[in-house]
């Protein structure tokens, strides 16, 4: 899959990658920053158990991170440096040796852990006069 240019086939599409990710939960996004979050139930120590998410933006592709504080944060840790929309079992395979390397570090080098970046979701009321449109997940 090259481009996916419709809601309907993001919607498809994130859902084939929550798929092959064994995913416990997709929620949409405000659709600027983020067009959706896939919650992985992988917790690291180093960041207090929190679950890694895999972020979806379809100018920019996927990233790795953890649950924020609230549901209107993330935290980044590194792009998965796959491109836009790459095959969701790639995706999936990606994120397996992101996380293995995380689990490497959280038990051998505590201190080179990487440190997040914090995005916050954009308040409702500024997403329309951006990009007007609905999320379908």
């Amino acid at each position: 899959m090259n481009h996916v240019t419709d809601i309907a086939d993001r919607s498809d599409y994130v859902a084939a990658v929550a798929r092959a990710l064994r995913a416990e939960t997709v929620r949409g996004w405000d659709g600027v920053t983020f067009d959706a979050i896939i919650t992985v139930p992988i917790g690291f120590r180093h960041y207090c158990g929190r679950d890694v998410v895999v972020a979806w933006n379809h100018h920019f592709g996927w990233a790795l991170g953890i649950e924020g504080h609230s549901l209107e944060s993330v935290l980044i840790i590194e792009s998965l440096g796959l491109g836009r929309t790459p095959g969701p079992t790639r995706c999936a395979d990606r994120v397996d040796e992101a996380i293995a390397e995380l689990r490497r570090r959280d038990l051998a080098v505590p201190d080179s852990f990487p440190v997040p970046v914090r995005i916050l979701r954009l308040p409702r009321e500024c997403v329309p006069h951006l990009r007007p449109r609905q999320c379908a997940w």
